[in-house]
């Protein structure tokens, strides 16, 4: 089970008169835009607190939305199962609605439907799709208890990804914000998050979840087509439990992000495709943020985080130029520091890349410390590295000078001193090589895809449409003994 989980409880005191409550929630299967105009949008459900429209009980809503197919080729074939939300907006609870576990009586909860889609079909070179997916849903759950306590989480999982025909790992574990480079395409996240969202308005408290989020470029249509898989928001207003979107009096660090991005050789321009060679820089950065927002109880000083710290593995085959670390403080001009590099602390889990031990004290990290990070800041920590002589693809780090190999994975914990769990907020990137470094897949039509031999001659035939439609049932069992 790949299933990512990020569970924050903020404790608050009570204060402030009594404001409107409100509950309400979103979730969906898929979506798919063409120039910020929607082509598709399956198993997707809304529903909101208080409102007539709810029956008996205006505070509550028990909504869903039917599974759905989606055919128009070449452009996509998509599936997806149904989607459900549910919410109170009473503190008092709403009698005949089942609470999921963990959540206080005035919550929202959805869940988005899982998907099985095959986009830009037999488009890629090869005749391959050129992207394959597979989501096992997701979740996005917030709630107050009546007492100060604001919780909010979100969860989700992908089953499998192929991009262009070759086959993605999905590592057992996908950390919130998941970056993936690969030449393909302009943009792919695994497990997007904004848990909770900084945007909400103040006395809010939302957070939202896609499984996936990925940009394609279509060489049949002008524009750039936008793809979400298994989506849900959770939203609610509650005056005893007025997070403004941040939550309590300890800085909040899901919202954090790491990227890569392959260099030309003049480290500032971007290079095309993003296939990482000897001699390339990359350039990594690790965005720390603290979600957190001031309030009458909790002023700025009590949840701002003291004594940054960013740890980021090495990854294989690359070597760094600690001349080149910087820091960016919100969006000012980044700063020259320095950093130290030593063995990375057998106690620290560094998970996010497959294939890669968490915990692997023979391997080396660079350490970069700063002071403090305010309520509603961001502090980003970049460093260039070369791919070096030893990144040669097969079964070593980065890529084969005919594009095949396992790339280059990299993943940093950001560390604070009011977070106890030195491992407790990992980020990472990975970057993909063009050509598979394993598994071949082949394409079936109609988006679908089946793995070929692997490295050991062992058959894993299993159309990717197929495992989608296991899932679907999987999904509705799941429906049925939450309700």
């Amino acid at each position: 089970m790949r299933r990512v989980a990020v569970l924050i409880t903020a404790l608050l005191s009570i204060g402030g008169s009594a404001n409107a409550q409100t509950a309400s929630g979103r979730a969906f299967g898929t979506t798919l835009d063409l120039l910020n105009s929607n082509l598709v949008d399956q198993s997707d459900v809304s529903r909101s607190a208080p409102s007539a429209s709810n029956g008996s009980d205006p505070n509550k809503y028990d909504g869903t939305a039917a599974g759905s197919t989606f055919n128009l080729n070449p452009i996509a074939h998509i599936i997806s199962g149904p989607s459900r939300v549910r919410g109170c907006s009473s503190s008092s609870g709403c009698p005949g609605l089942s609470v999921p576990p963990g959540l206080g009586p005035h919550f929202a909860y959805s869940e988005g439907g899982n998907a099985t889609a095959g986009v830009l079909l037999n488009l890629a070179t090869g005749g391959a799709n050129l992207l394959d997916a597979v989501s096992n849903g997701s979740t996005a759950a917030v709630s107050c208890n009546g007492t100060g306590a604001d919780t909010f989480a979100a969860t989700s999982e992908i089953d499998a990804l192929v991009i262009a025909g070759r086959k993605i790992t999905i590592p057992g574990t996908v950390n919130p914000n998941t970056t993936i480079v690969v030449p393909e395409l302009p943009l792919l996240v695994l497990n997007e998050q904004a848990c909770p969202d900084v945007t909400a308005p103040a006395g809010t408290t939302r957070c939202s979840v896609n499984s996936l989020h990925a940009q394609l470029i279509s060489p049949i249509i002008t524009g750039v087509l936008d793809l979400k898989l298994s989506g849900a928001t959770a939203t609610i207003s509650n005056s005893l439990c007025s997070s403004g979107g941040g939550g309590g009096c300890n800085p909040i660090l899901t919202n954090s992000i790491k990227t890569s991005q392959i260099l030309q050789s003049n480290r500032v321009t971007p290079k095309t495709p993003q296939v990482p060679a000897i001699g390339d820089p990359i350039l990594f950065t690790i965005a720390a943020t603290n979600s957190t927002a001031p309030n009458q109880t909790c002023p700025a000083g009590a949840q701002t985080g003291h004594n940054l710290r960013v740890i980021d593995r090495i990854p294989k085959g690359v070597t760094i130029d600690t001349a080149t670390i910087t820091i960016q403080t919100d969006n000012g001009t980044p700063v020259p520091t320095t950093g130290t590099i030593a063995a990375c602390p057998a106690s620290l889990q560094f998970s996010g890349c497959s294939g890669e031990p968490a915990s692997d004290p023979s391997r080396q990290c660079l350490t970069v410390a700063d002071g403090d990070l305010a309520p509603q800041q961001t502090k980003r920590i970049s460093f260039i590295a070369t791919v070096n002589s030893s990144a040669i693809g097969g079964t070593q780090p980065g890529c084969d000078s005919d594009g095949s190999g396992l790339g280059i994975c990299n993943t940093a914990l950001i560390q604070i001193d009011e977070i106890q769990n030195p491992s407790g907020t990992p980020r990472t990137s990975a970057i993909q090589c063009p050509k598979p470094g394993g598994d071949v897949i082949r394409t079936t039509g109609s988006g679908g895809c089946s793995l070929g031999l692997d490295s050991r001659g062992r058959s894993e035939a299993i159309p990717m449409l197929l495992v989608g439609a296991w899932l679907l049932i999987r999904r509705g069992r799941r429906h049925g003994a939450r309700a």
